[in-house]
């Protein structure tokens, strides 16, 4: 109870000392019903096109609250509350760049009891500033004209144009050009700038170009006669204009006008003389000329609508157009070309006539239209083809036989043809135009060959065709002909064009003929029957053609029988010669009437075996060899075959080869080799006395001079043995000259 007193009686201090303003102050009111407001932040700032919100904070005891705002660019999210709150406050974008903006709204307590409230300024920013023209550039036309274009902007600014040709006048947001004429011969350019507090940006300004005021003339030039005359000329420009000439014979009216289409007229006085003349008048807007019309007047003329005519060689006609203002004749006129007109006045046509070219060579010619006494004329040139004549060949071969061929001559003239020689003929003799000649010759019975020409003349050209004729002719590809025993066919080759005729020896009945006569080229088979006989036979045959024989010796060989060896040579031993090879034509038989040697035949070849010779004394066999087919005479070769006795003495050349060679006992024999090649085992035995000269030696495979031989061995050029010796108690003589190995020498 204490407590709740000494509470009240605060209180009631608190009240009677409490004033308005502290209570405004600190948002506190000392009442029996105690009350509490406070508001944070009281200040708020916002960009110019912020969108976020801020937030305010309220908080209260037991007094209600509301919202007071004034401000039509600021929303708050709440407009009263009860107690401790949050409201949020947002602005509008601010688009005036030319100031910020501030206000002020309320929280008040919204009780009967308490008048309490608390302001919250809001300030936002100005909106940067922009100016934004709708086009960049601008193009007018050269005559006065205007444009408009759009302006948006969020600030004020100032527009700056330094044009004297160019102003503006604005309504709103719209802006108009005005533009006089541009009277220069350049474009002109000018810059209009917007800038806000004095300054401008690439983007706030407008680049007007005018391009010069043009003028345009109906007519580029004009052409008068030689005569007075004028002509109208429509001008159309975008300024005014003047119209001026300094030249005494053309005048102009009018000499200015205002811009649009308006007409002048440009008029000449005549002209009295040959020459053209050419004036001018000139179009000018402002000070600066910008057309200028040429004007040109012919003078007295005489003009002609071709110059030049080209002929064929035939005659013919064209025509051409005389133009002239005056009187006029033609003159120099060659005689091949006549005209239907001399003299006129004024324009006509005229006919040329060219009279037929009968030459190849083409031909020139001119005539004059002229005035006399005046320097005007024209010339007109008239050119001719020459006729065409061609004959392609030149040359023509003929046969012997009587014959024709055909040229072609293209022309277009009269040709005539000649002929230089009797046996020569042509058909035509004459013809005009593209032909055909026809050459005929007469039959050349000579053997001779033949010349002569045929003549074509057509006007001054000619030409000459060569005529050659083949004469009668005969020949044969071969003067020999050569059989072997067996006969058989050959054929000779004719070339001829006269009849022919074959025939032999009365005696040649061996020969046969085939065929035996003709007219033409020709092969002949000349067939040998066989000669089994060993003599060689011979005949001619003949070949005769115009008046005239050829003989052709034919030969036919006997039988041959030949063997590559005469003679075989056997050592005591005996043994297998090497082949001897028989060549024959016919048929033969190998015959051998000795005992000691064998024949073995195989084909066109045969070996001898000859048995070992144990005696004292050297053996010669006989092997014939016979032809057995022949039908006249006889014939044979006989091979001669020696075998040594037992220590026999031989010379041998070339010798290349020996299996085993001894020379044993107490053999005597004298023994020289030239071109040893090689033995596979020498022996000269014990107490043999053979005496052995071996020049080129060459291998070895054992060579002994064995025990108390009295051997004497001479070898020149010793290559290789593998075992030679000379053993103990031996009486061996060994000489060797360019000895080169020995696997096992003992001496």
């Amino acid at each position: 109870m204490k407590h709740i007193g000494l509470y009240i009686l605060l209180i009631c201090i608190v009240l009677v000392g409490c004033s308005d303003k502290y209570s405004t102050e600190l948002g506190l009111k000392p009442t029996l019903t105690p009350r509490y407001l406070r508001v944070s932040p009281t200040s708020l700032s916002f960009s110019a096109n912020q969108t976020s919100s801020q937030s305010v904070d309220i908080e209260t005891m037991e007094t209600p609250w509301k919202v007071d705002n004034a401000i039509d660019w600021v929303s708050i999210s709440a407009a009263n509350g009860q107690s401790n709150s949050n409201i949020n406050v947002s602005t509008s974008e601010n688009k005036d760049a030319n100031a910020a903006r501030t206000g002020v709204f309320y929280i008040k307590a919204d009780v009967s009891d308490w008048n309490y409230e608390k302001g919250i300024s809001v300030s936002q920013a100005a909106a940067t500033p922009y100016i934004n023209v709708s086009q960049s550039n601008i193009t007018l036309k050269g005559t006065a004209c205007t444009a408009t274009f759009n302006i948006t902007s969020n600030c004020s600014y100032t527009v700056t144009n330094d044009a004297d040709w160019l102003t503006l006048s604005q309504k709103d947001n719209s802006f108009v050009l005005n533009a006089t004429a541009n009277e220069t011969s350049q474009y002109r350019t000018t810059t209009i700038l917007f800038s806000y507090n004095g300054i401008g940006q690439a983007s706030n300004k407008i680049v007007v170009t005018q391009a010069p005021a043009s003028i345009n003339a109906s007519t580029k030039t004009l052409k008068f006669e030689n005569t007075a005359g004028e002509i109208k000329v429509e001008v159309t420009s975008e300024s005014k204009w003047t119209a001026s000439t300094s030249y005494s014979w053309i005048n102009v009216t009018p000499n200015s006008g205002e811009a649009g289409t308006s007409s002048i007229t440009i008029s000449v006085s005549p002209n009295t003389s040959v020459d053209e003349r050419t004036g001018y008048v000139i179009l000018s807007i402002g000070s600066e000329e910008r057309i200028q019309i040429p004007i040109k007047q012919r003078g007295i003329y005489i003009e002609t609508d071709k110059s030049q005519f080209d002929f064929e060689a035939s005659s013919g006609t064209q025509m051409f157009q005389v133009n002239s203002n005056t009187s006029w004749q033609v003159s120099s006129i060659p005689s091949w070309i006549k005209v239907d007109k001399t003299s006129g006045t004024g324009n006509s046509v005229i006919k040329v006539t060219v009279e037929d070219n009968p030459n190849t060579t083409e031909r020139n010619g001119e005539f004059v239209i002229s005035q006399p006494g005046l320097s005007a004329m024209a010339t007109v040139k008239v050119h001719q083809k020459g006729k065409t004549f061609d004959v392609a060949v030149t040359t023509l071969t003929f046969n012997d036989k009587a014959e024709s061929q055909t040229i072609t001559i293209a022309t277009d003239g009269t040709w005539r043809a000649y002929s230089s020689a009797e046996w020569i003929k042509v058909s035509p003799e004459t013809a005009t135009g593209n032909s055909t000649l026809t050459i005929t010759v007469q039959e050349n019975a000579t053997d001779g060959e033949r010349s002569g020409s045929v003549n074509i003349l057509m006007g001054d050209a000619s030409a000459t065709v060569a005529i050659v004729q083949k004469g009668k002719y005969f020949t044969i590809d071969n003067s020999l002909l050569d059989f072997t025993s067996k006969g058989g066919d050959l054929k000779v080759t004719l070339t001829t064009n006269a009849p022919w005729s074959v025939r032999k020896d009365d005696t040649a009945n061996w020969l046969s003929i085939s065929p035996t006569n003709g007219t033409d080229n020709a092969t002949v088979k000349v067939t040998a029957s066989d000669n089994a006989s060993v003599n060689n036979r011979s005949a001619n045959v003949y070949f005769d053609a115009l008046g005239r024989s050829v003989n052709i010796l034919v030969s036919q060989k006997a039988r041959y029988l030949t063997v590559d060896a005469h003679e075989l040579l056997f050592y005591s031993k005996g043994g297998t010669s090497n082949a001897v090879t028989i060549s024959t034509d016919g048929t033969y038989s190998i015959n051998c009437s000795d005992n000691w040697l064998s024949i073995s035949r195989n084909g066109d070849s045969f070996t001898v075996t000859a048995s070992e010779n144990d005696t004292k004394e050297a053996r010669i066999g006989k092997i014939t060899i016979s032809l057995t087919d022949l039908t006249e005479g006889s014939y044979s070769v006989t091979l001669t075959v020696t075998q040594l006795n037992n220590g026999g003495t031989f010379l041998r050349k070339d010798f290349e080869e020996d299996i085993d060679y001894d020379s044993n006992g107490s053999s005597t024999g004298s023994l020289t080799i030239t071109g040893y090649g090689s033995d596979t085992n020498y022996d000269t035995s014990s107490q043999s006395g053979t005496r052995l000269s071996v020049v080129g030696f060459k291998a070895d495979t054992s060579w002994d001079s064995s025990t108390k031989s009295s051997a004497k061995v001479t070898i020149t050029g010793f290559k290789s043995d593998h075992s030679l010796d000379s053993t103990a108690n031996s009486s061996c003589n060994m000489q060797k000259n360019d000895f080169s190995n020995d696997s096992n020498w003992n001496y």
